[in-house]
């Protein structure tokens, strides 16, 4: 759909298209709200704007979503077994350690480098991987964005 006929969308139209983006309901309200767009460019702008003054609790609704397409891809790629309890173990650990799913920008990556990938941000503190994680979530939700605008 084009920015036009976005802009013109009954609210109720207009959330329906943009939880597909995010599950963050406040971000869904906030977006809906933030119209008209005047372009691709602000679109994405204010998606990020929004984005960014959330809570963290509004972060964690969309971070638990980004999570499962991550998960899906592994078991659609038929993972061996042994990695697969690695990275479910790690995932685990990730979660409880940080009170949040691990989300990635790049689901279809390979399960090893996913595995390096946790691992590796593990080492980081709770400031710096709430921080990866809503860089990594704004990524997911602009390429969603631009697949809605086709």
């Amino acid at each position: 759909m084009d920015l036009e006929t976005l802009n013109k969308l009954h609210k109720n139209k207009i959330c329906a298209e943009l939880i597909k983006c995010c599950t963050s309901l406040a971000w869904v309200e906030k977006m809906a709200k933030a119209r008209p767009f005047q372009s691709q460019d602000d679109f994405l702008k204010k998606s990020e704007q929004i984005w960014f003054e959330l809570s963290q609790d509004e972060w964690f609704e969309a971070f638990e979503n980004a999570h499962q397409k991550i998960k899906e891809n592994l078991q659609l790629n038929a993972v061996k077994s042994d990695l697969l309890l690695h990275l479910h173990e790690s995932f685990l650990h990730y979660q409880t350690k940080f009170g949040f799913p691990f989300v990635l920008f790049d689901a279809d990556i390979p399960a090893a480098k996913l595995l390096q990938a946790v691992d590796q941000r593990l080492n980081n503190s709770f400031e710096v991987e709430i921080s990866n994680a809503a860089r990594e979530q704004i990524n997911i939700i602009s390429l969603r964005l631009l697949g809605l605008l086709q």
